[in-house]
């Protein structure tokens, strides 16, 4: 008997844990006539061929969203990839603590602000699992760059408030 194999096509997609001020996570619930309707997941979306992963990122938070994003903003923390029968998801998950305008559901999707520890009671897409230990994993180093970001942004602040001296 001949054992025959198939490959799987790898899906690269750049993923976002949007991190609020009171430390909650935004998830969203997938629609309706979209592949595994119901499920939970973080916001992001595929990697078109043209694109950097912080590029994918940005495109997918404005398109699902409604959310500008600043370009230095979204820190990569790490990589998960996930065997799904069907095929392998591979994704840089980025974390992001700053944003312009409130985060709207423009696709149907359904969003919710979780706390951490109460993200494995929703009934997440296999791969965000791995998501969730890579933020477990990595809690301290998220706490520093969230005292960083928030430092760097009150900084911006005052800076755009002092006036131009003139000479």
């Amino acid at each position: 008997m001949k054992l025959v194999t198939r490959s799987r096509s790898t899906v690269h997609v750049a993923v976002g844990v949007l991190i609020n001020d009171v430390n909650e996570i935004l998830i969203a619930q997938r629609p309706k006539g979209k592949p595994f309707p119901g499920f939970w997941e973080f916001p992001g979306g595929k990697i078109e061929p043209q694109e950097t992963p912080c590029q994918a990122l940005l495109r997918e938070l404005h398109e699902e969203l409604g959310i500008e994003i600043n370009p230095d903003h979204p820190l990569l923390l790490g990589n998960v990839k996930y065997a799904y029968p069907e095929f392998i998801f591979q994704a840089p998950v980025f974390i992001c603590t700053s944003w312009e305008r409130q985060p709207q559901p423009l696709e149907g999707q359904r969003l919710v602000w979780a706390k951490p520890f109460d993200l494995l009671s929703y009934n997440l897409l296999p791969a965000c699992k791995g998501i969730c230990l890579l933020l477990q994993e990595k809690t301290d180093f998220i706490a520093r760059e969230r005292k960083r970001n928030i430092f760097q942004d009150s900084m911006n602040k005052i800076i755009k408030n002092v006036p131009n001296p003139t000479r």
